[in-house]
């Protein structure tokens, strides 16, 4: 194999520069003459109707530029998925009835941070409060107080179930009837929030009618798409524009409505508008990670090989389907992939409580799911009197090896990475050590764990798809587009050590233009753990290319 001279060396960041001397622009950092401050009016309630809201006292306030309410838009719902069998479920600003403490109803924009305080206050709103419900199972029990209609294609007796994903393979009975000891358990985990640095901020100017916006965002070119639907737009009017983002970790993929608050609000007014969400609305009202009851059931043999497992999922989603719908999709494919099951049967239910909405986090649901495997297999492997390693090994996926959904597990080195962590750490030694009887009265103990877990990379799921130009300048310099957006992972770094592999050219000598929607090519976006797979493989063959083409030209 040629030797590297970029790709896995320890490189200089691209965005190092800026970030370590302040240099970086985030969007709070943007500022344009005549800039609005904008707030959102959200609700107190869990769950209530709304049965009249009434802005003419903020309308009237001086320093306040404009107000708008559910009858200010197109009525154009949106949503994390937006499939035929998952329609859009969510309003940009609420129409009749609200459905978790800070859903949006009416968003103003002022002179300055007070005048907009001041209008927020002026607005009257009349509720109805109506019961709420925040327990998945709970609400899924027939005549449970109703937050959305169920799915019409959930035929079983329950409420407020936002989708159903179910599959299985083998013949779990007889999977269970072949295992020498079967264990049943069940887990539950809490909610998380993303806990960013950088709270979502987004900044709209509609000049010249094009509408521009820099926002605290994981994608320009889904930004793009979202707002240009919800505000009637073609895609030439609407500009994404790249600035840094102070961390994201899946909290900032779809469209929120304080970004469609911000645009409306500056077509209005025909002024810049900027709207920050504060750390109180952020933990309230804002995206957090899916909570998740796992009820599991595995049957196995003597020697710890699994015959079959059963495992049902229970989503609390939150208000809408947000991503809800996605985790429960995607869990069972974060079951099959490190161990062989030879028979499984899975069911995955996305509950609608009145919770805020969630969001993916830092693997949208594959810690979780893995949380609960990984433990029960260690309390089978006690049960047993087999050690972690041995019970992993005994299960654990080989290269090349077929999935039950046909796919393979590629060039996964599940069994090396065992051996080659076990050995490292010691494992063994300290494991058996950690479960021999304490000598002291300390109530510090000290152990040591494993677990595995897998995640699918670069998977054709629409708008999974990038392009990448190379363009050589005149002194043999290279200027790259990319719609790639650097989240802090490293993308432009990336991107510029593959080019400098291909043309073997120096990193220095690579300027990149990134996340523009007007300038750029379409990209992923910083999610689904797919841009080096993706748009790496994108810029390859853009620089590959641009490399044939140079050669071509010097043998003339």
């Amino acid at each position: 194999m040629t030797e590297l001279k970029f790709i896995g060396q320890n490189m200089k960041r691209k965005d190092g520069p800026d970030k370590v001397s302040g240099k970086a622009v985030y969007s709070q950092d943007v500022k344009l003459p005549g800039m609005l401050i904008g707030r959102v009016l959200r609700s107190p309630h869990p769950h209530a109707r709304i049965l009249k809201i009434d802005t003419s006292k903020a309308r009237a306030l001086p320093g306040v530029k404009a107000v708008i309410t559910h009858e200010d838009t197109i009525g154009v719902k949106h949503g994390f998925v937006e499939t035929p069998r998952y329609p859009a479920d969510q309003d940009v600003l609420v129409k009749d009835k609200v459905t978790h403490v800070g859903e949006e109803i009416a968003a103003v924009a002022a002179i300055d941070e007070i005048t907009a305080q001041r209008a927020l206050e002026l607005i009257e709103v009349e509720y109805e409060i109506l019961p709420a419900v925040f327990d998945a199972e709970e609400a899924m029990q027939p005549g449970s107080v109703e937050i959305r209609p169920k799915h019409p294609k959930v035929l079983e007796n329950l409420a407020n179930i936002g989708g159903k994903t179910e599959t299985e393979w083998g013949d779990v009975e007889q999977g269970f009837a072949e295992a020498d000891y079967v264990r049943e358990d069940r887990f539950e985990n809490q909610l998380r929030t993303h806990g960013y640095l950088e709270p979502q901020v987004t900044l709209a100017h509609w000049e010249s009618d094009k509408l521009n916006v820099w926002t605290s965002s994981m994608g320009t070119f889904i930004k793009r798409a979202k707002l240009s639907r919800t505000l009637g737009l073609p895609y030439s009017k609407v500009r994404i524009h790249r600035t840094y983002v102070g961390g994201t970790f899946g909290g900032k993929i779809d469209l929120y409505s304080h970004e469609y608050c911000a645009a409306r609000l500056s077509m209005l007014t025909g002024r810049p508008v900027r709207i920050t969400a504060n750390r109180e609305e952020i933990f309230s009202a804002y995206r957090h990670s899916q909570t998740l009851t796992i009820e599991l059931k595995t049957g196995v043999k003597k020697d710890g090989t699994i015959t079959a497992q059963r495992i049902r999922i229970i989503n609390n989603a939150g208000a809408h389907r947000g991503s809800g719908v996605v985790v429960i999709f995607l869990a069972w494919g974060f079951i099959m992939g490190p161990y062989r099951i030879p028979n499984l049967k899975y069911e995955g239910y996305a509950v609608y409580t009145n919770h805020a909405t969630r969001a993916p986090q830092r693997g949208h649901g594959a810690p979780k799911v893995r949380f609960a495997i990984e433990s029960q297999l260690d309390m089978i492997a006690g049960h047993l009197g087999i050690d972690p390693v041995t019970i992993r090994l005994r299960n654990a996926r080989a290269p090349w090896e077929q999935l039950p959904n046909n796919d393979n597990t590629h060039e996964a080195g599940l069994i090396d990475c065992i051996k080659e962590v076990s050995r490292r750490s010691g494992f063994l030694e300290k494991w058996r050590e950690a479960r021999m009887p304490a000598e002291s009265k300390s109530t510090i103990r000290r152990g040591i764990g494993m677990g595995v877990t897998s995640y699918m990379s670069g998977t054709l799921i629409y708008p999974n798809g990038s392009g990448v130009i190379v363009k050589m300048n005149d002194d043999g310099s290279f200027i790259v587009l990319t719609g790639a957006l650097d989240v802090g992972q490293g993308a432009e770094t990336v991107i510029a050590q593959i080019v400098a592999e291909e043309l073997s050219c120096n990193m220095d000598d690579i300027k990149l233009i990134a996340s523009d929607t007007d300038t750029t090519p379409q990209d992923i976006g910083a999610w689904i753990s797919g841009m080096t797979y993706v748009t790496g493989n994108a810029t390859r063959q853009a620089a590959s290319n641009a490399r044939e083409k140079i050669l071509k030209v010097a043998s003339q």
